[in-house]
């Protein structure tokens, strides 16, 4: 859990800004996809971190984000082979779809594959994505001005309201944060931490 959301933005902002200098370096180097990996994965964990705190609107989880899905064609990639997508996935075909903010996160956390999409000026323009469990149905490709954007947005996500009721079974909180108007806002009332 975290305190104080605003150094995690502030970290968030960062990543945004890294991610969009380093994929327009022309030089490919060691150091630059190291560099761009960590930026990128920090970033989710980040994202990941600032919504199970609840600091995020409730609604930031199901936050649309598009990319394209290439379906499996052949066996899933293992340890000696994940970096020859085309052995693996139709990269012929890819979809447009949309993944949830949540989902995005809890991937980068979990890749199997990692792989940047690069320009014929050799910077990047995407990244290829597929976690442990993900391989085996299929590969994302998102590009660089998406995940920038779902970053920069995640830093802004603010809510003026929040709401909880603790679940009689497992005694955990259940959370709602939202953005609502002064006249919609119910009154507080004496002894909810949560409203008043």
């Amino acid at each position: 859990m975290i305190w104080e959301s605003a150094p995690w933005r502030e970290e968030l902002r960062r990543c945004a800004a890294g991610l969009t200098r380093l994929a327009a370096q022309r030089r490919e180097t060691d150091k630059r996809s190291a560099l761009f990996e960590r930026t990128f994965f920090f970033g989710a964990y980040a994202m990941r971190k600032l919504n199970e705190a609840k600091k995020l609107s409730s609604a930031w989880a199901g936050r649309s984000v598009p990319g394209l899905w290439y379906p499996l064609i052949a066996s899933p990639p293992d340890l000696m082979n994940w970096h020859r997508l085309d052995e693996h996935y139709d990269l012929s075909v890819g979809e447009e779809e949309c993944l949830s903010a949540k989902d995005l996160s809890d991937m980068v956390i979990h890749s199997f594959v990692f792989m940047v999409e690069l320009n014929n000026d050799r910077t990047i323009s995407g990244v290829f994505l597929a976690s442990d469990r993900s391989k085996r149905r299929g590969l994302w490709l998102f590009k660089i001005t998406t995940l920038v954007e779902i970053m920069a947005a995640t830093a802004e996500d603010e809510f003026n309201f929040s709401c909880g009721i603790r679940d009689p079974e497992t005694g955990e909180w259940d959370v709602s944060n939202g953005f609502v108007s002064e006249e919609e806002r119910p009154l507080p009332r004496p002894g909810n931490p949560l409203t008043g």
